[in-house]
């Protein structure tokens, strides 16, 4: 049964004690559709109950297909060495000592 957007929607049975396994045994077209990136939406009496979808390769994947995030525009590799400055640390003395004075 197709769903909203191209998903997939697999009806429960009454006792809707499925295993990964049955999902997959009991409607072998469909065992491959979350690898190719395709969710699986499981209902039970016509109403969605669970999604099976892939994993996303790392977390900054999901969150550049969620919206969270965006690639980067450059290969970090080729960015030029930083130049050494002073050192944080008394930079950061330097300017709480002149806060206070």
């Amino acid at each position: 049964m197709k769903g909203v957007a191209g998903e997939l929607y697999i009806p429960l049975q009454k006792d809707a004690s499925h295993r990964a396994h049955d999902l997959s045994t009991s409607t072998p077209a469909n065992g491959g559709r979350p690898a190719s990136g395709e969710t699986v939406t499981i209902a039970d009496r016509g109403c969605p109950v669970a999604q099976v979808t892939t994993i996303p390769k790392s977390r900054l994947h999901a969150w550049i297909d969620s919206g969270r995030a965006r690639p980067a525009r450059r290969d970090p590799a080729t960015l030029p060495v930083p130049e050494s400055g002073p050192a944080l640390s008394q930079a950061l003395l330097e300017m709480r000592h002149d806060e206070r004075h």
